[in-house]
């Protein structure tokens, strides 16, 4: 269980194994604790059927990494303003083979997604707005193992390791720079 303030909105994700369930606490200034002094929270997804994966978000709009009708995982935006599950986005579709492992947020506009491609791992990088993949950094066979970066940091940086390599530390500043 995990409770992690994004500006104006809670959300509380609640597991079970590899489901979740997910809470949200409306704004902080509309904070309404009734009439027993308890905050009022809201489930926006009410059961365990799927893994949801908070990314990031703008505004009301969250993203999260799900396997929610992709087994492989996909990146789907909901709009907490309005949350119906007919009216979320999805952002970058499930992978035809490769499985998403994880994805972070980096320089406010783009995504850094992490697959498992046969017996690799691949990142790619893709435009936060859109989820138009941007390019694909170049990787020898292996496994990122350690990563570091934030929305508000200009640069990332990974951890790469191999059979044929020991670990190694990479600074991917000039794939943040330019989108093409």
């Amino acid at each position: 269980m995990c409770c992690v303030p994004c500006f104006t909105i809670f959300f509380l994700a609640v597991r079970n194994r590899c489901e979740s369930e997910l809470w949200v606490l409306p704004a902080f200034t509309q904070w309404d604790y009734g009439s027993h002094g308890i905050l009022q929270w809201v489930k926006l997804i009410d059961n365990f059927d799927a893994e949801y994966d908070y990314v990031t978000n703008e505004g009301t709009v969250f993203t999260f990494k799900t396997n929610r009708h992709a087994p492989s995982y996909r990146l789907i935006n909901i709009d907490f303003s309005d949350p119906e599950e007919c009216k979320w986005k999805v952002l970058v579709p499930e992978h035809g083979r490769d499985v998403l492992e994880w994805v972070a947020c980096v320089r406010s506009n783009f995504l850094v997604l992490c697959y498992l491609h046969d017996v690799k791992n691949v990142l790619q990088l893709h435009d936060l707005a859109t989820g138009a993949h941007l390019k694909t950094l170049p990787l020898d066979v292996g496994s990122i193992v350690g990563y570091s970066g934030q929305k508000k940091d200009t640069e990332i940086f990974y951890q790469f390791t191999s059979f044929l390599s020991p670990a190694r530390s990479n600074d991917s500043e000039k794939y943040l720079q330019s989108k093409s």
